[in-house]
């Protein structure tokens, strides 16, 4: 992986197929929020703290998820028919609001 920081998001299907992995589909947004961390509205479930990989190519992180769960009746489940997918994006991500943010379903290079 190059090193620098990167997006990380959940996706909300559990599929990754390269070249573009699109397959993964849009952001995991269950509760239709706003996108970055930082939003006064609240942050979108998937929405995690950019991850910076060293120049070696090492990334070691922890990342809570107030959001979104592995248990049952929930509308922050992951675990569901399609799944979910954990993608590192090749550039970082949005963390402040801005009314440009990308909605969930388009996202950058991944």
């Amino acid at each position: 992986m190059a090193s620098g920081i990167h997006g990380f998001h959940i996706y909300s299907t559990g599929r990754c197929d390269s070249p573009d992995f699109e397959s993964a589909g849009g952001i995991f947004n269950p509760f239709g929020t706003s996108h970055g961390i930082q939003s006064p509205d609240g942050k979108m479930a998937s929405d995690l703290p950019n991850i910076f990989v060293d120049a070696s190519g090492t990334l070691t992180f922890e990342v809570v998820a107030d959001e979104v769960t592995l248990g049952t009746d929930s509308e922050g489940l992951l675990v569901y028919t399609d799944g979910a997918a954990l993608i590192v994006r090749r550039t970082p991500t949005t963390i402040g609001p801005s009314p440009t943010a990308e909605p969930a379903s388009a996202s950058p290079a991944r």
